[in-house]
């Protein structure tokens, strides 16, 4: 959002745009995203990778 400087719905609409023409689930464009940003995967205590 800081970097496009757009709302949260517009961010979730790109998001979901990156994963259908990847072919990938939404969650794991998030993770990857995170991972790219902070450079380590997110902790979650509830998230389990699958796969």
């Amino acid at each position: 959002m800081g970097q496009r400087h757009c709302t949260a719905d517009e961010v979730f609409g790109i998001l979901r745009s990156a994963s259908q023409h990847r072919n990938v689930k939404l969650r794991v464009v998030c993770v990857q995203l995170v991972t790219s940003v902070t450079g380590r995967p997110p902790v979650d205590p509830g998230f389990r990778r699958r796969g």
